[in-house]
C-alpha cells in the first residue's frame, strides 16, 4: 500500500484541488466543466466510481498523470509538485466527495 490517506492535511488538499484539480475535475468532484465533460471524466461523487478506485490507483494517477489511448499526456504529473504527504491527503479528499 502506498499510502495511509488522512484528512490531516484537509486544508493542503483543498488548495491543491482547488490550483490543480478543479478545473477539470469540477469543485465538487462531479467532473461537471467543460474540460471534464471533454475529457469525459468520472464523477468522484457517484458511489460506484468511488468503490472502484484504490487508494493505490488515485496515488498512482497524481503522481504520473493519465494518457489517452493515443499516448498523449491528457492529466499532467504531479510528483514533483505534489509532496507525498499531501497526495495522501489528497486521497482522502477525493473520497470525501462520495455522496
Amino acid at each position: 500500500m502506498c499510502c495511509a490517506p488522512t484528512l490531516a492535511n484537509a486544508a493542503e488538499a483543498q488548495e491543491h484541488w482547488t490550483k490543480q484539480c478543479a478545473k477539470c475535475h469540477g469543485p465538487d468532484g462531479s467532473g461537471n466543466t467543460m474540460m471534464g465533460k471533454k475529457l469525459k471524466l468520472q464523477n468522484y461523487q457517484d458511489p460506484a466510481v468511488q468503490a472502484a478506485m484504490t487508494d493505490e490507483k488515485i496515488a498512482q494517477v497524481i503522481k504520473e498523470g493519465v494518457k489517452n489511448e493515443a499516448g498523449k499526456l491528457v492529466m499532467p504529473v504531479f510528483a514533483d509538485k505534489i509532496p507525498e504527504e499531501d497526495i495522501r491527503g489528497m486521497i482522502a479528499f477525493v473520497r470525501s466527495f462520495k455522496r
